[in-house]
């Protein structure tokens, strides 16, 4: 049986049919595909126009207009499926992923201005930082805000950057010389990436990693 509390992520047994339902986040992957694919299709289809103009004479606001929509586009997949069941777990088991709070949300709340040291430098503290000072906000704009919803604050910086590393990635492809079908796709595919996708949805820090050795790479 499923764990309670934890739908998205996984499956439960139907006893009385024996038969195995399918978690709701593979179900949503399973349904996405088609959508997915008739995006990329349609990506590639645009991108071949955009290959054209680029290999026309200059026309430049020609080309970057082609190229911002299925470039939005992809983005915009990407980010729904980082942000979807952000949720997942809470309030009533956080504790269904031991890291985020062994190594991330433990000491983003304990941090504060008179007491800035997490006490733990086995990994980077800037997701702790960032988790502290959105929920810090967050709680000084609404004191009711639960110390819970740290896990929430944590999990959307991750889902965050994990969206925009599909752009860097698409800018990367550019700069190492891949023309606007190649760039588009290796968007398109970070974007529908199921470990990104899943590492996106936990606040911990191979996400906001990942990004920046890619910004640092570009």
């Amino acid at each position: 049986m499923a764990r309670e509390g934890w739908p998205i992520f996984s499956g439960q047994r139907v006893k009385a049919a024996g038969q195995f339902v399918p978690p709701a986040f593979l179900r949503l992957s399973i349904e996405f595909l088609p959508p997915s694919a008739s995006l990329i299709t349609l990506s590639l289809k645009v991108a071949e126009d955009m290959n054209r103009i680029e290999n026309s004479p200059p026309q430049p606001f020609a080309f970057r207009a082609r190229l911002f929509l299925p470039l939005a586009a992809i983005l915009l997949t990407g980010f729904l499926l980082r942000t979807w069941g952000l949720y997942w777990g809470l309030p009533k088991r956080p504790d269904l992923q031991p890291d985020e709070y062994r190594h991330i949300i433990q000491h983003a709340l304990a941090v504060s201005w008179a007491h800035p040291d997490p006490g733990f430098i086995n990994y980077p503290s800037f997701l702790c930082y960032s988790t502290a000072l959105v929920h810090g906000a967050l709680k000084r704009l609404d004191p009711a805000w639960p110390d819970w919803k740290a896990y929430l604050a944590g999990r959307a910086i991750s889902a965050t950057y994990g969206t925009l590393t599909i752009l860097i990635v698409f800018f990367m492809a550019r700069r190492l010389g891949a023309n606007a079908i190649g760039a588009l796709l290796a968007a398109g595919w970070t974007a529908l990436l199921p470990l990104h996708v899943w590492d996106s949805h936990v606040a911990t820090t191979d996400v906001m990693m990942t990004f920046w050795i890619m910004a640092a790479l570009w």
